[in-house]
């Protein structure tokens, strides 16, 4: 597996590959209202601008030529998409990405996520900390740092 920063124009097949993991592993645990608000995030309209700014950082995680996993971090410091391939889940490529997103966070500083429900147990794997579920715009999620090592 190979983890990398993606360019514009890979950002397409990365929201379609957020989409299709989204849809299938996250959604059920969402209201009709909650799916139609993420599902709207993730399209180039919203993100292309972003990433234009330099407020959104995309990675790819690839096995040889085929994406297989993605993240994206609001400044470098917010995570606000890792999604990886069902087929792919628990092989390391959710880690792999965790880890390209640290090499590029500011020293120190720590990483927030709103990790969905059935997303919070590999955050907690990865070091992140938080146990309280909340709610907002008909989207689930659990508030998590992690705070890197001194």
């Amino acid at each position: 597996m190979l983890v990398r920063p993606l360019s514009l124009q890979e950002l397409p097949a990365a929201m379609r590959l957020a989409r299709e993991v989204f849809l299938e592993f996250v959604a059920p645990d969402y209201s009709e209202e909650g799916r139609r608000n993420f599902l709207k995030f993730l399209e180039m309209e919203q993100i292309l601008p972003l990433a234009g700014r330099g407020e959104l950082f995309c990675y790819g995680c690839f096995a040889g030529d085929e994406l297989i996993g993605m993240a994206a971090t609001l400044g470098r410091d917010q995570i606000c998409l890792l999604f990886v391939q069902g087929a792919w889940q628990r092989q390391g490529a959710a880690r792999r990405l965790f880890d390209e997103i640290l090499r590029h966070a500011p020293a120190g500083k720590p990483i927030s996520v709103h990790a969905s429900p059935c997303g919070a147990p590999a955050y907690r794997r990865l070091g992140f900390v938080g146990e309280r579920e909340a709610a907002a715009d008909g989207m689930r999620f659990f508030p998590m740092v992690y705070h890197p090592a001194p």
